[in-house]
């Protein structure tokens, strides 16, 4: 990705992050298996600069949303439930402190978790 420079910052033009999502049900009641249970399952899209310590770790969170397992309208039926869906982040002019390696994360939790944990992360150069 091109960056143009903006005082001491550097601007990211619109650009968008396509998050495809398929979650499995299983044909007997799992405990551990989320559309089973019917949980609510919370999303965090998040931009993260690569450095090896951790203070020096930028994160811009970029994007929240969730998905009700419960929702009837959402899940499918065939030899088990499931549900597919896809979700598209919109971004516009994003402002980041440096160029460099960076990370998209999409993170994920059970609304009753505490903590995000990563689902996916997929590298981009910020020039």
């Amino acid at each position: 990705m091109y960056s143009k420079q903006k005082n001491d910052k550097f601007i990211i033009d619109d650009f968008s992050i396509v998050t495809f999502i398929n979650i499995r049900g299983t044909k007997s009641n799992n405990p551990y298996n989320p559309l089973d249970q019917k949980k609510k399952l919370l999303f965090k899209i998040r931009l993260t600069k690569i450095h090896k310590e951790e203070s020096k770790q930028l994160s811009y969170d970029l994007r929240d949303f969730s998905i009700d397992l419960s929702d009837k309208t959402q899940v499918k039926t065939a030899c088990f439930d499931y549900l597919e869906k896809i979700e598209v982040t919109n971004v516009n002019d994003l402002e980041l402190n440096e160029k460099g390696s960076y990370v998209i994360k999409i993170l994920i939790k059970d609304e009753k978790d505490s903590k995000y944990q990563i689902q996916m992360v997929h590298p981009i150069s910020v020039k």
